[in-house]
Order: C-alpha cells, then structure tokens, then sequence
C-alpha cells in the first residue's frame, strides 16, 4: 500500500510542471477518478485500521478527492486553459486605465490621481499595476491561443479574447509610456526607492532583533533547566529484619 501511495504521489509531481501541455476532458475525468478511488481507498485503509466502521470513510474522502482532483485536472483541458484566460483577462479589464482610451494625457494623469488618491507615489502606484496586468493579459493571449488550437470549438472565442487582451495591452502601455514621461515621474521614483530601501533596512533590523530574543530565550530556558533542583531518589533495600546470629 505504501509504495502505491508513493508512486501515485510521485507521479502527481511530475504533472505539475505539464502547464504548458494539453489533455482531454474524457482522460481529465479518468485522472480525477483515480484521484479519488487512491486517497478513498487510502482513507478507508488507515481509518479501518482503528475502526472497523473506518471503511466507510473511503466514500467521502474518495468523492472529496474526486472533486478536487476534477479542479486541478480541468485546468489542463482546453476548457480549462479558456477558463483561467478568461480569469486573468478580467482582472485587467477591472482597471479604468486597461480597459478604456483616454484622448489626452491630462486626462489619463488626472485618472490616476483620483485612482491612486491614497498612494504617496501615485505614478508609481499606477505604474507598477499597469506593469502587473500587461503580464496578466499577455497570460490570457497565451491560454487563450492554446486552447483555440487544441480544441477547434474555442477558435472563435479564442480569437475574441486575444483581439480584447491585445487592445488592453495597448492601452496599458500608451499609459506606462505617458507615466514615464511624466514630469513628477523620477521624483516619485527617487522617493519611493529610498523609502523602499529604508523599510527593507528595518525589516531586516527586526529579523535581527527578533533572533537575538529568540536566543536569549533559549538561553534563559537552558540555563532554568541546568538550574532547577534535581530530585534525589532514595532507593530502600528491604533486607532480612531477624535479628543477627550470637
């Protein structure tokens, strides 16, 4: 049993790095059941060893692995690879500045101001998002074109998501481009490197203090144990109470 565990759980690694691989909805449900029939039985095997109703366990945890192995499966899918494209192209589409063509750059400026309002460095702020989403919306293209490839009923779609990703992308980086040309660009940028210097500098001061204490108590702790009485253990021998011989 053990070695079966180990063999499947071996075999569930190496499938972790196939992202960029495709397999089917039909061999997709064969994983997830066989998920769900190795930890259902795993389950009922190590609860039947305390419990004879133990057993039943393994229909629960085998349609709980089931499930979950149904998700993580699914991913792989063209269907899957669809779902997650469309995931990441809605957080971009989320963003005012992703999403829509601003005519002048004033406009665009004054958005991130009221966007980032809260942010000391609000150019930095609206920079370092825009940077996230364009890598958010190049992954959709990518899911998106795969999918279409591996499954021809996705072609449409498919060709749709990558067309609205592109034209965000555009956007985004007319307004990146704008932002760097910005006149209060490199000093918002000075001043957030040198704040992000300075906290970085008393994160790494506090990891230190908090390993000096964390020393300190263990020194504390050895030296209370090295320092508490010992007990001593009387051992009475029970020996011949006559009396001795004249």
């Amino acid at each position: 049993m053990n070695k079966a565990i180990k063999k499947f759980g071996f075999v569930l690694l190496l499938s972790i790095p196939t992202a960029s691989y495709s397999i089917s909805e039909d061999f997709a449900n064969m994983l997830a059941g066989g998920t769900g029939v190795v930890f259902g039985t795993v389950g009922g095997f190590l609860c039947g060893k305390s419990n004879r109703m133990g057993w039943l366990m393994a229909i629960p945890v085998g349609g709980l692995s089931g499930y979950l192995g149904h998700l993580f499966w699914h991913q792989f899918t063209p269907a899957g690879r669809m779902k997650r494209a469309r995931t990441a192209l809605n957080k971009v589409e989320n963003n005012i500045l992703a999403a829509n063509f601003f005519d002048s750059e004033a406009r665009i400026l004054d958005k991130i101001q009221e966007m980032e309002i809260s942010s000391e460095w609000p150019l930095i702020a609206a920079f370092n998002e825009l940077d996230d989403l364009v890598k958010a919306a190049e992954k959709s293209i990518g899911l998106a074109n795969d999918a279409g490839q591996e499954d021809i009923n996705f072609g449409r779609a498919a060709t749709e998501l990558v067309n609205k990703a592109k034209k965000m992308i555009q956007n985004m980086t007319r307004v990146i481009k704008i932002i760097r040309n910005s006149k209060d660009y490199n000093a918002q940028l000075k001043q957030y490197k040198e704040e992000m210097r300075h906290r970085e500098k008393m994160r790494m001061e506090q990891q230190k203090i908090n390993a000096q204490m964390h020393a300190a108590n263990a020194q504390w702790e050895q030296a209370r144990v090295e320092s508490a009485p010992k007990e001593v253990h009387v051992h009475h021998h029970q020996g011949d109470n006559s009396a001795p011989a004249r």
